[in-house]
C-alpha cells in the first residue's frame, strides 16, 4: 500500500513559508522544466491571495455559521479554525484546487479574519 505524503504544519510556519507553497503549486505546470525562484513563488501567491481575497471573504464572512465559530466569544484553538475555515474554503474552491487549502486557511489566518471581514474586499 503506498503512503500518504504527511501535509506540512502550516500553522508552524511563517506567512513568507506558506507563500513558496502556494506559489510553487501556482506556478507548477506553467513554468515546465524552468526553475522558479522563492521570490517569484511568493509574488505569484501574493498576486494570487490579493485578487481572490474577495471570494475569501465572501466564503468566510458572509456564512454567519462560519463567521460565529471563527471569531465568536467562545475562543476556539487555532486547530479547530485552520479546520472551519479549511472546510468553508473547500466549498468555494472545490476538491481539486490548484492550491493547498490547508496552507490558504493558514494564509488567512495569518492575515487575520477580522481583518478579511472587516475590510470586505472587492472584486478585482
Amino acid at each position: 500500500m503506498p503512503s500518504k505524503k504527511k501535509e506540512p504544519d502550516y500553522l508552524k510556519m511563517s506567512e513568507q513559508e506558506i507563500d513558496l507553497f502556494i506559489g510553487e503549486a501556482l506556478l507548477k505546470d506553467s513554468m515546465g522544466s524552468a526553475p522558479v525562484s522563492d521570490t517569484e513563488k511568493q509574488i505569484a501567491a501574493q498576486n494570487w491571495f490579493e485578487a481572490n481575497l474577495h471570494r475569501f471573504a465572501k466564503a468566510v464572512c458572509e456564512k454567519k455559521g462560519a463567521m460565529n465559530s471563527l471569531i465568536g466569544p467562545e475562543k476556539k484553538e487555532r486547530n479547530s479554525l485552520l479546520g472551519a475555515v479549511a472546510d468553508v474554503l473547500l466549498k468555494v474552491l472545490g476538491p481539486s484546487g490548484i492550491v493547498p487549502v490547508a496552507a490558504l486557511a493558514a494564509k488567512l489566518l495569518h492575515y487575520g479574519i477580522d481583518q478579511l471581514c472587516s475590510e470586505k474586499p472587492q472584486e478585482k
